[in-house]
């Protein structure tokens, strides 16, 4: 897949025994590219890069930022 590099395998964060769990709430987004992010998440959810988590005690806002050179925009995830 374009924009993926290495193998593709699950991603686990390890957490400290004695971590508590933090809940953010998501940031606002543009109106102008909300659908282009949500076109985006879809096509991840698709190809079984991402999958949907319905209840959680960590939840972490995406952040979406402007690419450069073009006018896409790219996905920053918050840890």
């Amino acid at each position: 897949m374009k924009g993926i590099k290495g193998e593709l395998g699950e991603m686990k964060i390890e957490l400290q025994p004695d971590a508590k769990p933090i809940k953010h709430h998501p940031y606002h987004l543009n109106p102008r590219i909300k659908e282009k992010v949500k076109w985006d998440i879809d096509w991840m959810l698709a190809a079984g890069i991402i999958f949907p988590v319905y209840e959680s005690d960590w939840i972490s806002p995406i952040l979406i930022q402007s690419k450069k050179d073009t006018k896409d925009i790219r996905f920053v995830f918050i840890l």
